[in-house]
């Protein structure tokens, strides 16, 4: 289980997609984090790995663009 809030971007992720993070607070409230290019996920100072699993970029939920602005 994760101890922190942030989206995961897998390396085959396109580039050109947005990806949004949507926080689960209970069955019923969900929360649209924020967003970001595929492109602009992919910095190296976010690659993280977990154990023996693949590795991925670990988007911190400041670096996110505000949600609202997807409206």
């Amino acid at each position: 289980a994760k101890d922190a809030n942030y989206l995961i971007i897998r390396p085959a992720y396109n580039d050109l997609q947005k990806y949004l993070l949507v926080i689960c607070h209970s069955h019923t409230r969900y929360e649209l984090a924020g967003y970001i290019h595929g492109s602009e996920a992919k910095r190296k100072e976010w690659i993280t790995q977990v154990g023996s699993r693949p590795w991925f970029y670990k988007v911190p939920i400041e670096s996110l663009t505000p949600a609202k602005e997807l409206l």
